[in-house]
């Protein structure tokens, strides 16, 4: 994952911007297990490197994992509870999420619309099929996470951190039942950054209002 960032002149953090361009490159396994015909448990280790474009990926190591265990109540609903543990650069976070899947109707589905990660749960989206190859969703989550800064950045090897809620439409164009290709819209609100020295001690922070966003991806099953 990549993320540019711009900031209007004059900026809260003075006249040079904090930081510009993020990488949040990961990887990650997940293991399941069924307890019972109806109630299963999984495990999901992660490893994501975060820091600006310029910085050290090893100096932006996050890791941890994600369990959760789900119970299938019929063949449209199973709901589960989970709980996200890592190792954020210099602070430990523990988040608990919730896990459904929910066909309402042949039309509607409620469930998680992300992944678990560093950055937080899973949140939540209700889905509406338009058709065989069209599909709609509205959704939410909330993100908390921090990321490395280079080492001729206005802080020195610090840390930055941005923490909101983005809230989103998406737009799902399926092509068969082997590819599909989503477009995200939406915007970040209740948004915070904040800058820490190489310690991690804060020097500044600053709210933002909802900052817009746009995202293009895509699958292929084999």
């Amino acid at each position: 994952m990549a993320e540019h960032w711009s900031f209007d002149t004059p900026a809260a953090f003075g006249l040079v911007a904090p930081w510009s361009d993020i990488l949040r490159p990961s990887l990650g396994v997940r293991v399941g297990y069924n307890l019972a015909l109806d109630l299963s448990m999984f495990v999901a280790p992660q490893v994501e490197w975060a820091y600006e474009s310029g910085a050290r990926a090893s100096d932006g190591l996050n890791y941890g994992a994600v369990v959760g265990v789900t119970k299938v109540f019929s063949p449209s609903l199973f709901v589960g509870f989970g709980l996200g543990a890592f190792r954020q650069i210099d602070r430990t976070q523990y988040f608990p999420f919730v896990i459904v899947n929910w066909q309402i109707n042949d039309a509607l589905r409620l469930a998680n619309p992300l992944q678990s990660g560093p950055a937080g749960g899973a949140g939540l989206e209700l889905a509406c099929t338009v058709n065989d190859d069209w599909e709609f969703a509205a959704g939410a989550a909330y993100r908390d996470y921090r990321f490395r800064l280079r080492s001729d950045a206005p802080t020195p090897s610090g840390l930055g951190q941005n923490s909101g809620a983005p809230v989103f439409a998406r737009l799902r164009r399926k092509f068969a039942a082997v590819a599909q290709i989503d477009l995200y819209m939406g915007a970040v609100a209740g948004g915070r950054l904040r800058v820490l020295n190489e310690e991690g001690s804060t020097l500044q922070s600053s709210d933002y209002n909802p900052a817009p966003f746009f995202a293009l991806s895509g699958s292929i099953s084999f």
